[in-house]
């Protein structure tokens, strides 16, 4: 899942909000929401891990670059 950022006129907070209600919306609409959710987490988990390695593997780079 890669988004780009955009600037947003609305705090963090009220656009996590905004995004949690409407994962909520769709979860509840699935035949096994805890499932669904489990799942979701899951897939969230490992879009962090993959964004922290990378963010990581790329100071690691300006770092060695810039001895």
């Amino acid at each position: 899942m890669n988004f780009a950022s955009q600037p947003s006129s609305q705090p963090l907070h009220v656009e996590l909000k905004r995004m949690v209600e409407s994962l909520a919306n769709c979860i509840c609409a699935t035949e096994e929401p805890e499932a669904t959710l489990n799942s979701l987490v899951a897939q969230l988990h490992r879009e962090v891990q993959v964004t922290h390695r990378l963010a990581n593997r790329h100071l690691n780079r300006r770092q060695a670059a810039s001895v």
